[in-house]
């Protein structure tokens, strides 16, 4: 039978740590909130613990007592979905090392019918370790890998010489005057040039909404005029009555991340290269104009409208313009959301407050889609 993790082959790291993986380490990894568990052995080992964690975990705090054999226990602790404590021995054993979270947790999960003074553990029945999925198993194939990715590194570095060596050889045996210069056409290179000078409208809109929010956050001395687009950048413009940069400072202090953006009564936030995703991807635009014209009906826009489709030498685009007046911020996360990852552009915003210091606000946006003429996704 494949014996069950040991507490020493356990390990709790942070989410991006990383690890040494010896060539003959046995791994399996889980993720667990913002942490994850490295399990290194040296065979194959049950995580048996993290099986019911995912498959049977009745609280935030428990106790796993598993009868592995007639006179064998493994038991762990588990707090927040991670393990803190492992014990293997007899019954009186995992009794003594963790009698103390027994009592605290007063929840134990188990195998059998089991009984810790007046706790009863829910018993989930018998487990046959044999039909326990593969990823609860520490497994060669992390190292594998590890081993696969070194031998195509020293492939690809032996192909370079050879490569190389081959280019020379043919440049010292060539006739003089032989070459020829390579002019090398991007048939898209229109394309780039204009995304190289967008920025994206999800991303704009996502970080105007948290401008907005901030802005609910400003002492009574501080009151936003409004937020808009100018070239590249958002401007977030407070009103210079009764402002005063004593209070400004105060709040800049309690927020230090918007230190860096302040300049003359407006915070100024550069999204340059937020577009950078589609200078090598087009796509078809299809539908997708429509569908933005009809949501924002929908959703209670007015003055939408849709411009007629323009053709460039290898794209196409249509803009589309809707005001969303006295409406909360959140219709315009909402809105937003439709726009996550398609080829749409901000050409214009302006949001103002409606009510004074409140979520109702009125906002004039424009959009310009850009993408592929015909129906093919293509890398560029």
């Amino acid at each position: 039978m494949m014996p069950i993790s040991k507490s020493g082959e356990r390990r709790l790291l942070s989410k991006d740590d990383s690890f040494f993986l010896g060539e003959q380490d046995y791994l399996a990894r889980f993720e667990r909130k913002n942490k994850q568990v490295i399990y290194q052995s040296d065979c194959a080992v049950i995580c048996l613990a993290e099986y019911f964690i995912d498959q049977y975990e009745p609280g935030d705090y428990w106790v796993l007592v598993y009868q592995a054999d007639h006179d064998r226990y493994y038991s762990a602790v588990i707090k927040g979905q991670v393990v803190i404590s492992e014990k293997t021995g007899t019954e009186d054993d995992v009794l003594v090392a963790h009698r103390y979270d027994l009592e605290e947790s007063r929840c134990i999960v188990s195998n059998t019918d089991f009984t810790y003074q007046d706790i009863v553990a829910t018993n989930v029945g018998p487990i046959d370790r044999a039909d326990i999925p593969g990823r609860y198993i520490t497994s060669l194939d992390a190292a594998n890998k590890k081993r696969l990715r070194k031998k195509i590194r020293r492939y690809s570095l032996g192909l370079l010489v050879l490569m190389a060596a081959i280019s020379w050889y043919v440049y010292i045996h060539s006739p003089a005057g032989s070459e020829q210069p390579v002019r090398v056409v991007d048939i898209y290179a229109d394309y780039k040039a204009d995304i190289a000078s967008q920025i994206s409208a999800y991303h704009a809109i996502e970080q105007a909404t948290y401008l907005y929010a901030l802005s609910l956050t400003f002492p009574d001395s501080m009151a936003l005029q409004r937020i808009t687009k100018t070239g590249n950048t958002l401007e977030m413009t407070l009103k210079k009555a009764n402002l005063r940069m004593a209070v400004v400072q105060e709040w800049l202090n309690k927020n230090p991340q918007m230190k860096p953006l302040y300049h003359d009564h407006k915070f100024v936030l550069d999204l340059s290269g937020t577009a950078g995703k589609w200078l090598h991807l087009i796509v078809p635009v299809g539908g997708l104009p429509f569908f933005l014209h009809d949501k924002a009906i929908e959703m209670g826009g007015s003055n939408v409208s849709l411009s007629d489709r323009v053709e460039n030498s290898r794209y196409i685009q249509r803009t589309f313009k809707a005001q969303f007046n006295q409406q909360e911020i959140g219709g315009l996360t909402l809105y937003n959301e439709l726009l996550k990852n398609t080829p749409s552009f901000l050409t214009s915003l302006r949001i103002t407050p409606a009510r004074g210091k409140t979520s109702i606000v009125n906002v004039d946006l424009s959009i310009t889609i850009k993408g592929q003429k015909n129906e093919q996704h293509q890398s560029i």
